[in-house]
């Protein structure tokens, strides 16, 4: 690519302006329907550009070009150094360009592109600031931003409104997410669904549900959709609120989704009502729902949450059941990341260069843990084995081996942030809900990609 850029771009005779004319086309055609690069595929290609003296490029079109695959290709810090170096009056990309850059970089990077994009005299539209609040994490920032959606008059857009809601709450001032929903002149399913979710994140869990109440007593216009009934269920299985989980149950039986279509309720909302069901004690409801009252196939989701709430008799059962049917369950994975690069643990894990060091560093947290008064919940594990096989398997759950990795290579004082593929057993939960000083060791944040997250 890099040769034809060359060819294209290399300065022709004046005589030839025509020439010019089409090879400066022929670069911007090659520029624009590239694919995003691997990012050092397209550093290559920079080099050479540099080297041959063909940048900065003209016209605007190979320029904005340019800059929009290097936003694609390149890591967002990398590339907003790009884009800034190069980034001029005569290379400034159009609206539609700028909005594509600023939709491939992360905050604070695409905000600092928009701030010199508008000094320089583009100052984009509504949808440039509700991409960039999609990547807002800050409070700072947040505040900035609906300042500049007041002062250049977008308040009454529903888009960039509801991009506020999401900001706000993922800055953690849930109070700002309210009252930027309550100045929404037009509240459709999707920002209840936001502000619902903001609640239950900043742990307000009981004004989460009282929104599902507030939401079908309105006279908004606004009906709780399936994302709706999901998230209150999940809140009602927090808190244990059975009573309220079986009225949205019932709810969603009886309404269905989907205006015209009333959709009924699909196999995630049988997972929230038999998890519900379990933690409440209902095990043979919870077993009865799956069953015989499903009215969608249950899947391997399914099968695991019904055995993590099921007595032995029961679990014995379903995983007949499951091989009957020929399921199998998805193995729990945890993951931490190290300098860009992804770890993955799983239980008893051996796989990792440095398991000896984990394995050893993992015995000393629960030695520590055990002084402190942690004691193993048997009950997190269902495998056939006594007391003591139990504990021996908990203690080499993927969470805590991850932790042990991060608590080897991490600095002291940074925050260990791990993934989880499927909800955080009893166990790990207070295992690392226990504070145990080694170094002061560091607060671990657990996060589930399926279930309510917590944090330690």
């Amino acid at each position: 690519m890099a040769s034809h850029l060359a060819r294209a771009l290399r300065p022709s005779p004046p005589s030839s302006s025509a020439s010019a004319t089409a090879a400066a086309s022929v670069a911007a055609a090659l520029l624009s329907s590239t694919s995003p690069l691997p990012a050092a595929r397209f550093l290559e290609l920079h080099a050479h550009l540099l080297r041959t003296d063909l940048l900065p490029l003209a016209p605007t079109a190979s320029a904005s070009a340019f800059l929009s695959l290097a936003a694609a290709s390149l890591p967002s810090p990398r590339a907003l150094s790009v884009l800034l170096h190069h980034l001029t009056p005569e290379s400034l990309p159009s609206t539609f360009r700028c909005n594509s850059i600023l939709s491939s970089l992360h905050e604070p990077d695409a905000l600092r592109f928009l701030r010199r994009a508008r000094a320089l005299g583009r100052r984009g539209n509504a949808f440039s600031l509700s991409i960039v609040l999609k990547h807002c994490r800050t409070l700072a920032h947040a505040r900035q931003l609906h300042a500049n959606v007041v002062a250049e008059g977008h308040s009454r857009d529903a888009l960039l409104a509801t991009s506020l809601v999401r900001s706000y709450a993922a800055c953690g001032d849930g109070d700002a997410a309210r009252r930027m929903f309550d100045e929404m002149p037009v509240k459709d399913t999707v920002a209840w669904n936001v502000l619902i979710t903001c609640y239950i994140r900043n742990r307000r869990t009981k004004d989460a549900l009282k929104l599902f109440d507030e939401m079908r007593g309105g006279e908004n216009g606004a009906e709780p959709d399936e994302v709706t009934c999901i998230l209150i269920l999940q809140a009602c299985t927090s808190l244990g609120a059975l009573d309220f989980g079986e009225q949205v149950w019932e709810y969603a039986e009886d309404h269905g989704y989907g205006d015209e279509l009333k959709l009924m309720p699909n196999v995630h909302h049988y997972g929230c009502m038999v998890d519900l069901m379990g933690r409440a004690g209902l095990l043979d409801q919870a077993y009865e729902l799956v069953v015989k009252d499903m009215r969608v196939a249950p899947d391997a989701t399914i099968w695991r949450t019904l055995l993590a709430v099921e007595d032995w008799e029961k679990v014995a059962e379903v995983r007949k059941l499951m091989k009957e049917k020929g399921i199998q369950t998805t193995p729990g994975c945890t993951t931490v990341e190290l300098n860009g690069e992804i770890h993955e643990f799983i239980a008893a894990d051996d796989s990792h260069p440095r398991k000896e060091e984990i394995y050893e560093k993992l015995d000393e947290i629960n030695k520590h843990l055990r002084i402190a008064g942690y004691v193993p919940n048997v009950s997190s594990e269902l495998h056939d084995l006594d007391s003591e096989g139990k504990e021996c398997a908990l203690a080499y759950h993927s969470e805590k081996l991850a932790i042990a990795f991060a608590l080897l290579v991490m600095p002291q004082h940074r925050p260990i942030r791990l993934a989880k593929n499927l909800r955080v057993c009893v166990d790990c939960h207070n295992f690392t809900k226990h504070r145990f000083d080694e170094r002061k060791m560091h607060e671990a944040n657990v996060t589930s990609d399926k279930r309510l997250g917590f944090s330690g």
